[in-house]
């Protein structure tokens, strides 16, 4: 419960909060990635927006509550695009880094503590060859890797697990380890170095659909044979999600047992192993997006200490008083039986009260708070689809995107795409047919097009677009605002030069809040909002 006191009765959506759009951007630092160094300390990425969404590797620092360290130099970021939406761009041993370059896609060689990186791959220029997820093999000197390959067809690149040289020769070409299917991910070199694990899949499948699991053995030139058998067994930390929260436990192969780990955080994106203990990346309704250690006792079957390494918020509980905490709802569909699941935020703030006039995880985010601690109620919604809740419910969505999504969500406008079929056309090759098992045959691809039904739209729209993203091209937004533009209704475009799927720049994480609140208060609430921003003009209605 908040505290009660004598508050100031206004209009919802109109209170005034401390909570501004710069506080949420400046909290928008994310954690990409964790590994432990050779001296048992942690390295991850940190995701700058003020830097215009640079992505930095650091070192966790010798001395608790001292700040992280920068690994990477400046003039490097460590990121990778790899099927577009990147991932897996750095890998650590002992005091050695390979990363991924963001600006040529390069890989890098690095020894922590020095600022000169060396390149380990050729330049093809233009960022033409990608490489993600990948691993040291310290028995053959190779770091092995995804190794994405736009040469010669930039929509239908080719895949393969390569292996690269690390040693401190010429820059040398990838040697191609496993081909033939359409994508790979996770290669994983075991600790006898003798064999490695990977994850493959090909179209038109997407990897939670139908994936397989393959082990290689190396020869003694490094290459490899098919699967075969070893009865080394292992205790494995492990993360599960189970109604829509994450478990942390210790699965014991030999014991045939799993020791749940009580923690503080209900949701976990990354665990890493260390020396007796483990860190790992989550969050709860009252803790932001933050890295901990975990130690565990002796059996290796308890928590005996809990400590924040990271927070991308770390001047937070100075808001504390404003927050609203999400409130887990279960509610009904249209189809019988079947129910969804959402996180509720009422409104709320200390000193004001109302007046008459990618799944959503329940965790403490300040860009939810700008909006309650202002007055707005905010409802994320897993619908049938999300993950977090099981196969069966992940699958209701399959051909039926467009209706099961609209029906869950009700009134709420989750996801507004202009033309499928074009969407289609120009999608890139990870998600190529992930939008044909979600939607199904041509006609539904029609009936599901908002473009083709502009007789039926009756609302106000602004949209917010990044020039660069690769996964919904701008035209998409074009063709929305031209249609609504043309039917007389109130609409706004707003274009961001530099980004891509999701905005990583602060100055324009700052102004898509500020205008979106402030497009809500003009032309659905009819009031004034507390802060100073100036809005933007709106086609039919300016």
């Amino acid at each position: 419960m908040h505290p009660r006191a004598e508050r100031t009765t206004a209009p919802y959506g109109s209170w005034e909060s401390p909570i501004s759009a710069a506080a949420v951007s400046a909290a928008g630092r994310t954690a990409e990635g964790l590994a432990v160094a050779g001296d048992g300390r942690l390295v991850w990425v940190e995701t700058r927006p003020e830097e215009g969404g640079r992505a930095v590797l650091v070192k966790e620092p010798a001395e608790p509550g001292c700040k992280v360290r920068d690994v990477t130099p400046q003039g490097f970021a460590v990121r990778s695009l790899a099927q577009e939406y990147g991932g897996g761009a750095f890998a650590v041993h002992r005091d050695i880094v390979v990363f991924s370059n963001y600006t040529d896609q390069r890989l890098y060689k690095q020894r922590i503590g020095d600022n000169l990186p060396l390149p380990l791959t050729p330049d093809y220029a233009g960022s033409v060859v990608r490489y993600a997820d990948g691993v040291f093999d310290p028995h053959f000197h190779h770091f092995v890797t995804i190794m994405e390959d736009h040469r010669h067809d930039s929509s239908n690149p080719i895949t393969t697990i390569a292996a690269v040289r690390i040693g401190d020769r010429d820059v040398e070409e990838p040697t191609m380890l496993v081909s033939g299917s359409d994508f790979y991910a996770f290669p994983r070199v075991d600790p006898t170095k003798k064999r490695m694990a990977w994850i493959e899949w090909s179209n038109p499948n997407m990897s939670w659909d139908k994936s397989q699991l393959w082990v290689g053995y190396f020869n003694e030139k490094g290459s490899y044979d098919f699967l075969g058998e070893d009865d080394s067994s292992h205790k494995i930390i492990c993360c599960y999600r189970e109604n829509g929260k994450s478990y942390i436990g210790v699965l014991d192969h030999d014991l045939e047992s799993f020791s749940k780990i009580d923690i503080p955080f209900s949701s976990v994106n990354n665990i890493v192993s260390g020396d007796g203990s483990f860190y790992i990346e989550g969050a709860s309704a009252s803790l932001p997006v933050s890295i901990a250690k975990v130690t565990l006792d002796e059996k290796k079957t308890m928590a005996t200490d809990f400590s924040i390494v990271w927070s991308s918020s770390e001047d937070i509980a100075k808001y504390k008083s404003y927050f609203s905490l999400p409130e887990f709802v279960e509610f009904p569909t249209v189809i019988p039986g079947q129910n969804a699941y959402a996180y509720f935020y009422a409104p709320y703030n200390d000193i004001f009260q109302g007046g008459p006039t990618d799944e959503a995880r329940g965790v403490l985010d300040l860009s939810v708070q700008y909006w309650t601690s202002r007055g707005w109620a905010f409802v994320d919604v897993n619908y049938g689809g999300s993950s977090g809740y099981g196969r069966e419910f992940r699958e209701r969505l399959l051909g039926q995107w467009g209706v099961v999504d609209v029906n869950d969500c009700c009134s709420c406008a989750t996801f507004l795409i202009a033309d499928l079929a074009s969407l289609r056309e120009g999608m890139h090759k990870f998600e190529a047919y992930y939008i044909d098992n979600l939607v199904g045959n041509k006609q539904a691809y029609f009936e599901r097009s908002p473009i083709n039904f502009v007789d039926k739209f009756s609302c106000p729209v602004i949209l917010f677009q990044g020039l660069d993203d690769p996964v919904v091209s701008p035209d998409q937004a074009t063709k929305i605002y031209k249609a609504i533009k043309d039917k007389g209704l109130p609409v706004a475009l707003v274009e961001y030069e530099g980004e891509q799927h999701g905005f990583r720049k602060a100055e324009n994480i700052k102004f898509t809040l500020e205008q979106e609140m402030v497009f809500f208060a003009r032309l659905v609430g009819k009031f004034k909002v507390a802060d100073d921003i100036t809005p933007i003009k709106i086609e039919n209605f300016d």
